[in-house]
């Protein structure tokens, strides 16, 4: 998913008071009146971070744009809807607690060193991350499992004057985004990307799935795969949505998650099933 957030962390728990269906009000009213920004403080302030939010007509549409969680906008028959699969609990600067929303359940975190490479962190029982020593992260991304698989749950910048080299620009093509991807991976000494026609039934299936929603396949990438007998290694996706391919390019690497997949270095074909603003790429290793 998309539209990674950037918000100050207080070193505190944060309140739990009112639960969700409060912070989405608070939300929503700040949305009218101050704009998407502080609607997204708002959340912070609650311990959410959603990577999709917004104002929508009805659920029908939030269900189409992926979003998981409404609440209606006073004196409007509007919407303000955000996705939501995880919370920060508490942080302090040795630890993140995370609890994954009913539904999901919580798998790990990649962080992000201030060289741009990624690392990985797994939570104990208590769904508790230790973070790396202090000043070596930028920011930490929480991936959580759901009904369509794989997705972050929350993202948490760690260093907020820490910038990462960024190579994305006002991309207009796809071959755009790739030669950006693969820029950064040759500077992390690992082998470019190549640009590959997506298998006829990956295409066909989610071509369709994102013409009426945006997200991950409803079968999972494992399942779609597995049913269509799609043997693919180090299989992985990621989705956007967003009409301009430079800020899908951007987001994808300032999130840990995201730049992880796109950055493994076992992995050497990609390849794009576009439908308007919604765009999937899946990526995979095939042998030399």
């Amino acid at each position: 998913m998309l539209q990674a957030q950037f918000v100050t962390i207080v070193l505190a728990a944060h309140p739990t008071i009112g639960g969700m269906e409060s912070a989405l009000a608070d939300a929503a009213a700040a949305q009218v009146a101050y704009g998407q920004a502080a609607a997204k403080d708002v959340l912070a302030s609650h311990g959410y971070y959603p990577f999709a939010l917004g104002r929508v007509a009805d659920k029908r549409q939030a269900v189409a744009e992926g979003l998981t969680h409404c609440s209606l906008i006073e004196g409007s028959e509007d919407l303000f809807c955000a996705r939501i699969s995880a919370r920060l609990v508490d942080q302090s600067p040795v630890h993140l607690r995370v609890a994954a929303m009913p539904g999901y359940k919580l798998l790990y975190a990649h962080w992000v060193q201030r060289d741009g490479r990624v690392g990985q962190l797994r939570p104990d029982s208590a769904g508790i991350f230790d973070l790396p020593a202090v000043g070596d992260a930028v920011a930490i991304g929480v991936t959580v499992r759901g009904p369509l698989g794989p997705e972050t749950g929350l993202y948490v910048p760690l260093a907020s004057h820490a910038r990462l080299w960024d190579p994305c620009a006002d991309d207009n093509t796809l071959e755009d985004v790739i030669s950006a991807i693969n820029a950064v991976r040759a500077d992390h000494g690992h082998s470019p990307l190549r640009f590959a026609q997506a298998p006829k039934a990956y295409e066909r299936v989610r071509g369709k799935e994102l013409k009426q929603r945006f997200g991950h396949s409803a079968l999972g990438l494992s399942g779609l795969l597995a049913k269509h007998q799609l043997r693919l290694r180090y299989a992985a996706e990621v989705v956007a949505e967003d009409r301009n391919l430079g800020a899908i390019c951007r987001g994808w690497m300032l999130s840990p998650s995201h730049r992880a997949a796109l950055l493994d270095e076992r992995r050497n074909q990609i390849a794009f099933v576009q439908r308007g603003d919604r765009l999937s790429a899946l990526l995979w290793r095939q042998a030399p």
